[in-house]
């Protein structure tokens, strides 16, 4: 009797952790392709939107979409992402909506940071790297946008080789 009681609880210990794994596998499958329809999303977002670039990062080449939309592709993970600022769209999107969260289905308060970009005024002629308050979203900061997030920085990945010379940044 005291064994079959022990087997019966043992079973039902072992059906439970499988069932307990199948929900975490299905939770973080369903997680995996949230995030990547949100990424796809605001991606889109700014394709629609066409925002001027002059994708001026190391290692950015501009592409043409679809549409016609000239845009500024970048290494993946690479701050010189952000070498030109973030579009308004999605900036504002941001800011006043929040950071998607996947897990939920919602949206959490975006984190105000400070981060650099290039900035090239052709009016003033100055040129150089300036702080804006950026919307940090850690999802998003790898795959969609990340900036530099110090001037020197900013140096490194958003002026070429030749033209940091120029400037004495190396």
């Amino acid at each position: 009797m005291v064994t079959s009681t022990t087997l019966t609880t043992t079973m039902q210990l072992l059906v439970l952790q499988i069932f307990l794994s199948i929900v975490v596998m299905t939770f973080a499958l369903r997680s995996q392709r949230n995030q990547k329809a949100v990424i796809a999303d605001l991606g889109k977002l700014i394709v629609d939107n066409c925002p001027p670039m002059l994708c001026t990062g190391l290692d950015c080449a501009v592409v043409t979409e679809r549409n016609g939309c000239q845009l500024c592709a970048c290494p993946i993970g690479s701050p010189a992402r952000g070498c030109d600022p973030m579009p308004f769209i999605l900036w504002h999107d941001l800011i006043v909506n929040g950071c998607p969260n996947v897990t939920v289905n919602g949206r959490d308060p975006a984190q105000k940071v400070h981060r650099w970009f290039r900035r090239v005024n052709r009016f003033s002629n100055t040129d150089q790297c300036e702080p804006y308050i950026f919307p940090y979203c850690a999802e998003l900061d790898f795959n969609l946008w990340r900036s530099p997030r110090t001037k020197r920085e900013c140096e490194l990945y958003c002026y070429s080789l030749a033209e940091q010379r120029k400037r004495g940044s190396i």
